[in-house]
């Protein structure tokens, strides 16, 4: 298997047991990231802040931690897929 297959593979089944998550336990498991990763002497020091925009049941809601940063005074920049071009811009 190629190493493009074995990350394929790899993004479905992480991707399915995501899908077994209740809304409730996508949160918790969100809110742990966040705070985890804002607590990062790398993110506490940092003035700017390259994330991407979460696919909604798929990933994690980023929106929550892009306004945390903000709030922070941190400059995000910001990529999410464009539906239409099937690309990330």
């Amino acid at each position: 298997m190629s190493m493009k297959e074995e990350k394929a593979a790899l993004r479905k089944a992480i991707w399915a047991e995501l899908a077994k998550l209740s809304p409730e336990e996508m949160a918790v498991s969100d809110d742990a990231l966040f705070e985890n990763f804002l607590a990062l002497p790398e993110v506490q020091n940092a003035k700017v802040i390259f994330a991407f925009w979460g696919i909604p049941g798929k990933e994690p809601n980023t929106r929550i931690l892009i306004e945390k940063l903000l709030k922070q005074g941190k400059i995000v920049f910001c990529v999410w897929p464009l539906s239409d071009f099937g690309k990330v811009s």
